[in-house]
């Protein structure tokens, strides 16, 4: 490449822990190692590559090869951070600030190195928006980004550098191969730029309107000082972030938490904050002594665990063990005859509860995942004969439970008296009222004027994601409110992405996309499993004797946009 000192080393890192979505990383690596291949000028480039990397691989990669180019493949979970492979294959989550401090020092340490940072991976713009900082160029995705497109971006990506082009070019290439792939213009990556180096390329042939440029002035680009203080509405929220409002049964929970023996039902639509209370939980339970433990079924079940009671079961303990920094001692307790859920039992009896000290509070996220699985009943039941020995077994006294569910569990299980929710405390997460709309509005400085405040509760009736949403995009100068207002219902519009993935999943399913057609057009009631199904997708709600959408953005999108 014209310009460069010998050659570049562009260091590539993966990781895919156990439990989370399985992902081709070693097709994406091959697909870079054939572009170079492919390249006029790969020579000027040196690819090294650390497969299964835990935080500590990353230090010592860091060290080792010193790389101009870093480049992350895996998984992202929004302000939470990034997740690498941990002792014994358990997850680290890697924290956002802790991430960019790890740049910062070898930027600092090694000047020249690590010009350019790539994180191919979901939701981590906001670790982009933090280590630029300290690098001058980094790549993030915005939204969840499906495994194929991320590839397609690498290859074009890859084929542009090899070839002698600039960082800003190549990822320009990337985002258009991208939009030919049909990605919308609010899950494309972003390049995040700061003027921390002397040294960058040329930036004039890239698209200004996809970079963010960290180190202007409030001046320049009239966004607030306190820009990269706001936590994207994305993904799970860091417990203990500013913007974190406590709504009173999230203050109940976190009351209920600190006591012994507590069972807790989290009931709520989805994005309504129930991962991010689960997380707030946890760390509560931590500071009075107890280990903590999030089963996410999303992330640490595969297909074949959803669908096979004993891979399931075995699944479930062994996600356990591996949390706790335990040894995966499952297949000694599947010797007996038992059934699966009682086999279970006596693993965490006999095993788990016998070996920890502390109390341990376990919480379960995404459980709806099993919900058309044979064995639902029997996982329920062992949560229920769990809570139900605390009263017979000393040792039962050392588990917390809590579980997280969009649905009303009465429609759940088959029998109730072997329901674990009809003993539990139940936590309901709703919608926010105005109060605490004019509360989260202050606390992003106030973007939204008294007036505008109430148009956006109008529109979206407190849905607490679009609420935080429109509040991060005006707060930052994204978009201004009256502009919000217009483009709301737009398939491009601040809103696109949500809205189009809801269409998706109606456009998919002829049923509940008549149940929500007849609510649109007489809000009467469609058949009963048919309304369960869309109140727990948290498309409508009762009021009254009438089923409505749940606030009139949905009205107003799914009137033009769903068809018979």
């Amino acid at each position: 490449m014209p310009g460069k000192p010998e050659q570049q080393t562009i260091l590539i890192l993966s990781a895919n822990p156990k439990g989370t979505q399985v992902l081709n990383l070693a097709k994406e690596l091959s697909e870079i190692q054939d572009a170079k291949e492919r390249a006029e000028q790969s020579r000027y480039f040196q690819l090294e590559y650390k497969p299964a990397a835990s935080f500590i691989d990353m230090q010592r990669s860091l060290q080792k090869f010193r790389p101009e180019i870093f480049h992350f493949c895996g998984h992202g979970s929004g302000q939470a951070g990034l997740l690498l492979e941990g002792e014994v294959s358990q997850r680290e989550r890697i924290s956002t600030q802790g991430l960019a401090n790890l740049f910062r020092f070898f930027r600092k340490k090694y000047p020249g190195c690590l010009e350019c940072v790539l994180l191919n991976a979901c939701y981590t713009t906001v670790q982009a928006e933090e280590v630029a900082k300290y690098i001058p160029i980094v790549i993030g995705m915005p939204q969840a980004i499906d495994d194929r497109a991320a590839r397609e971006f690498v290859i074009s990506f890859y084929d542009q550098l090899f070839s002698g082009s600039t960082i800003e070019e190549a990822f320009e290439l990337g985002r258009i191969t991208m939009e030919a792939y049909g990605v919308p213009d609010d899950e494309l990556p972003q390049v995040v730029k700061s003027s921390v180096s002397n040294n960058q390329a040329n930036s004039e042939s890239i698209d200004t309107d996809n970079v963010i440029d960290v180190n202007a002035s409030v001046e320049t680009i009239q966004k607030p000082s306190s820009l990269l203080d706001l936590d994207s509405p994305e993904g799970v929220m860091n417990p203990n972030s500013p913007f974190y409002l406590l709504r009173p049964p999230e203050k109940k929970a976190l009351q209920l938490v600190q006591e012994r023996t507590v069972t807790l039902a989290i009931i709520g639509p989805p994005q309504t904050g129930k991962s991010s209370l689960l997380y707030k939980l946890a760390e509560t339970a931590q500071s009075v002594g107890k280990q903590s433990i999030i089963v996410d079924f999303q992330k640490d079940f595969d297909a074949t665990n959803l669908t096979d009671s004993e891979s399931f079961f075995r699944q479930f303990c062994a996600t356990l063990s591996d949390a706790l920094d335990l040894e995966d001692r499952v297949d000694e307790y599947w010797q007996s005859s038992l059934s699966n859920a009682r086999r279970c039992q006596r693993y965490l009896e006999r095993y788990i509860l016998t070996v920890i000290e502390s109390p341990l509070f376990l919480a379960m996220d995404e459980v709806e995942r099993i919900f058309d699985s044979g064995f639902r009943s029997d996982f329920f039941a062992m949560l229920r004969a769990w809570h139900s020995l605390r009263a017979i077994k000393e040792i039962w006294k050392k588990l917390d439970l809590a579980v997280a569910l969009y649905s009303d569990p009465v429609m759940l299980i088959d029998e109730l008296h072997q329901s674990p929710f009809n003993v539990a405390n139940e936590i309901k997460l709703g919608d926010l009222s105005f109060a605490q709309l004019v509360e989260l509005n202050h606390k992003h400085r106030s973007p939204f004027s008294d007036i505008q405040l109430k148009r956006l509760m109008d529109m979206l009736n407190g849905h607490p994601y679009l609420i935080r949403r429109a509040l991060y995009l005006v707060a930052r100068k994204d978009i201004d409110a009256e502009q919000l207002f217009l483009l709301a219902a737009n398939d491009k519009g601040p809103f696109g992405s949500h809205l189009r993935l809801y269409l998706r999943r109606l456009d998919d399913n002829r049923e509940l996309r008549q149940g929500f057609l007849q609510i649109l057009r007489s809000q009467t009631y469609p058949s009963n499993p048919i309304l369960f199904q869309l109140e727990g997708q948290g498309l409508v709600y009762r009021s009254g004797k009438k089923v409505l959408p749940r606030c009139q953005l949905y009205a107003d999108y799914f009137k033009e946009h769903l068809y018979d």
